[in-house]
């Protein structure tokens, strides 16, 4: 992330951007497919990497940072290396209701939320992006 507060501010409104183009095609590409049979931890849509996840007890799914893509993982840990119980899978509440999941082992975060989120994607974004600038200061990666 830039230090300079007008690259930093160039940055995001490119994000948003970008995002609102690849959400656009990715709803054009997954229009009517099921993504079920989908595994993995990157995106189906663009391969971009999940940046927000709802949970429930027995679920989770997760929505890509590019394109908005929402799929289901059986995997409730770390997507990158599995780890799931503390020390090494840490949740820090917000208060924004989403907790920052982070893995002490590889290093990856994830914000996480229970239920569906409360307003647009956009905005849950923002109001999270203090949890992003936070866990990119520290070293962490998506």
């Amino acid at each position: 992330m830039p230090r300079n507060p007008a690259q930093r501010l160039a940055r995001h409104v490119a994000a948003v951007v970008g995002n609102a183009v690849l959400s656009r095609a990715a709803e054009d590409v997954a229009g009517g497919f099921s993504f079920a049979a989908w595994k993995r931890s990157h995106c189906p849509c663009c391969g971009g990497s999940p940046d927000l996840a709802l949970a429930t007890d027995k679920r989770r799914s997760l929505i890509c940072w590019r394109c908005d893509t929402v799929w289901r993982t059986p995997q409730l840990g770390c997507l990158g290396c599995g780890a799931d119980s503390p020390p090494t899978l840490v949740r820090v509440a917000s208060p924004y209701g989403y907790e920052l999941t982070i893995c002490n082992s590889c290093g990856r975060y994830l914000k996480e939320r229970r239920g569906a989120p409360a307003h647009s994607l956009i905005v849950e974004r923002a109001l999270t992006a203090g949890l992003d600038e936070a866990a990119e200061q520290r070293g962490l990666r998506v």
